[in-house]
């Protein structure tokens, strides 16, 4: 969701958004438009603005609360957005939850290592406790 105010999807955008993205899959799921992580629960998505409310600290002109603008990304994906809109690669559910990935073979990524992980991990370092 949009930290402007004013900008937050009315619910009827939302229900369109979710229900565009399901008839997208043919009823396989929902997906994130980003990763391609599908899963027919909803708990895992959150829709988002295609075009950003907030471009590096400033706020975008462009940005609407429409249909159009909306998209649905993985909860993984979608907070892990930088300045500029987009998700940084490889933080997506299909890559950190492969079990949970219900895409077809043609959509999947690979999986993580366990290397690659601790890694992503280890960027993290604020958030990690420090023994």
């Amino acid at each position: 969701m949009s930290k402007r105010k004013g900008l937050e999807f009315p619910p009827h955008i939302i229900e369109e958004a979710f229900r565009r993205n399901w008839e997208g899959s043919k009823g396989g799921g929902y997906w994130c438009e980003w990763c391609w992580f599908t899963n027919a629960k909803r708990q895992y998505f959150q829709v988002d603005h295609l075009l950003p409310a907030v471009i590096k600290g400033n706020p975008n002109p462009d940005c609407t609360p429409t249909i159009d603008n909306a998209c649905i990304l993985c909860t993984a994906c979608n907070q892990s957005k930088n300045n500029f809109g987009f998700p940084r690669h490889g933080v997506g559910l299909a890559y950190r939850s492969p079990n949970l990935n219900m895409a077809p073979e043609g959509r999947r990524v690979p999986a993580l290592s366990w290397d690659e992980l601790v890694l992503m991990a280890q960027r993290k370092g604020p958030f990690r406790r420090q023994d």
